[in-house]
């Protein structure tokens, strides 16, 4: 018996199967860091922000304020973040010199991942999936 996919011509079941492949991907060189996909992004965005509030980053994620509390404790804890008094009752991170070590490791990971996934693609194609693919999400 053909099994028929009645998915194969909906955009959005090959966006969920190329994501899920893609993150799979990374999460297996992430692993070499000892490192969630989550923290990895985190982590960059602390690099690219010096003392980024939580929420800030919750926020750009799209992550629960209650499950960000968790991660950053465990990455001060781990060396890579540090936590800094704002004003009042705000604190910002940034990271220890061994965050950005660890920064440059995950921007490596990320870079190989986007090569494997984007083997057979132009730059041309790249950059109108990726143009594409932010119209959708930013609607």
């Amino acid at each position: 018996m053909t099994i028929i996919n009645p998915l194969e011509d909906k955009l959005g079941y090959h966006i969920r199967r190329a994501s899920i492949m893609m993150f799979n991907h990374l999460n297996s060189l992430l692993k070499t860091l000892d490192l969630s996909t989550m923290e990895a992004s985190v982590l960059l965005f602390i690099g690219a922000n010096a003392n980024i509030k939580q929420i800030t980053i919750c926020n750009h994620l799209g992550v629960k304020k209650a499950n960000m509390a968790p991660l950053m404790s465990t990455m001060i804890k781990r060396g890579l973040v540090h936590k800094n008094k704002l004003d009042g009752r705000s604190y910002g991170f940034t990271l220890t010199e061994e965050g950005e070590r660890t920064v440059v490791e995950i921007s490596k990971c990320m870079a190989i991942n986007e090569e494997w996934m984007l083997e057979n693609t132009s730059f041309v194609e790249k950059d109108f999936m990726l143009t594409k693919l932010k119209m959708i999400w930013n609607k």
